[in-house]
């Protein structure tokens, strides 16, 4: 996983997948990135440490570089998750959030009103 430690849910991006991890009998491993310059740091730490896929957090700064962090996943040939279709067309394999959930419930509610 790729967490910038300096945002505020950081500690929560990595219990939850450790807690998951531990009950799979898989192991988490965190790699941290606080601004763009570690990004390429932290990715070749992955590639140095035989990780076979990457997802990231929730974060302003990997949303900022989604098309870099694409760019680093890809030439370490590290599959990448991420929780939303724009961090997606970054160059992710997948997304697994909502996305657009909020917008489209939105408007549901509002047609049904009607």
């Amino acid at each position: 996983m790729l967490v910038n430690p300096t945002s505020q849910p950081a500690p929560l991006y990595r219990r939850v997948p450790d807690a998951a991890a531990i009950e799979l009998g898989l192991e988490s491993v965190t790699f941290e990135a606080r601004s763009p310059d570690e990004l390429e740091r932290a990715f070749e730490a992955m590639a140095e440490a035989g990780m076979q896929a990457v997802t990231i957090n929730g974060d302003g700064l990997v949303y900022q570089h989604r098309f870099l962090v694409g760019k680093l996943a890809l030439a370490r040939r590290l599959p990448l998750a991420v929780w939303s279709r724009e961090t997606f067309d970054g160059g992710a394999l997948m997304s697994y959030g909502p996305d657009q959930v909020a917008c489209a419930a939105a408007r549901l509610l509002s047609w049904t009103r009607s």
